[in-house]
């Protein structure tokens, strides 16, 4: 569980490599995108909220929280606003009623003990989009 703008996400833990959190100075620019030196790789980094279509809250920001995502053999970085706990959630299908919506990177939806409802990211498509808006390497 990651959240970004006061909002929550769930990315599938199957899809997720660490957690871990960067200094902003590490931040390089590879061929025009973010990126940062891992443990011996080059990770390439994105603002989730910039892929979602939303503002980054706090650009000017120190340490960066990021999820490590994985695509088969590939590895995002993504910046969020808050690393949450791990949860054990059931996905829902978003059903044909909201095709009509641009929901793009997203998969389907769980409701929480609380009553709210929290979108469930597609890492595979986050990572797709990642790459076509330049922020992934």
């Amino acid at each position: 569980m990651v959240q970004i703008n006061g909002a929550n996400y769930a990315i599938p833990l199957d899809a997720v490599s660490e957690t871990t959190k960067i200094e902003a100075e590490r931040l390089t620019e590879v061929n025009g995108r973010k990126a940062v030196t891992l443990r011996g790789e080059v990770l390439g980094i994105a603002e989730l909220a910039e892929l979602l279509e939303q503002p980054v809250s706090d650009p000017e920001r120190e340490v960066l929280p990021v999820v490590i995502i994985h695509d088969n053999e590939r590895r995002l970085g993504l910046v969020v606003d808050r690393l949450l706990e791990r949860q054990e959630i059931v996905i829902k299908p978003l059903g044909n009623y909201l095709n009509g919506f641009d929901l793009k990177g997203v998969s389907g939806a769980t409701i929480m003990g609380d009553g709210s409802v929290v979108l469930i990211l597609d890492p595979h498509e986050v990572y797709s989009m990642a790459t076509v808006k330049g922020g992934a390497i």
